[in-house]
């Protein structure tokens, strides 16, 4: 699996490494939900694509994925998530979900740092 999760202090961190495939990416939002409907949400997250080589997401795979995260907001509305996306294709596809995703209840941005994003998540 090419990433790993961790809850700290309300906070979903989730690290991804390697290469990432988009059944991968819909893995990743099944267990967010399931983590939710077993009582941890968290009110902030954190997608960290540092470590990740490469990247197997079509645009359409961002569209279908930010259609199960409105789904999810729904269930955990008002979370601030921040991605590290340093790779120009891996922040393209960030941003395009973030303009999807945005308005539906999550506030989302894109960075290039991991210290950025941990910094805008405390704000």
């Amino acid at each position: 699996m090419p990433f790993t999760t961790e809850y700290k202090n309300g906070c979903l961190y989730r690290n991804w490494s390697g290469v990432v495939s988009s059944d991968e990416l819909f893995e990743s939002i099944v267990l967010v939900k399931r983590d939710i409907l077993n009582g941890l949400p968290a009110d902030k997250a954190l997608y960290d694509f540092s470590e990740t080589s490469k990247i197997d997401i079509t645009n359409r795979d961002i569209r279908k994925y930010s259609v199960k995260c409105i789904e999810i907001a729904r269930l955990s509305p008002n979370v601030k998530a921040a991605v590290v996306a340093p790779s120009d294709l891996i922040f393209g596809l960030a941003r395009m979900w973030e303009m999807q995703i945005d308005e539906n209840r999550w506030h989302v941005k894109v960075f290039r740092s991991r210290e950025l994003a941990e910094s805008w998540l405390t704000d």
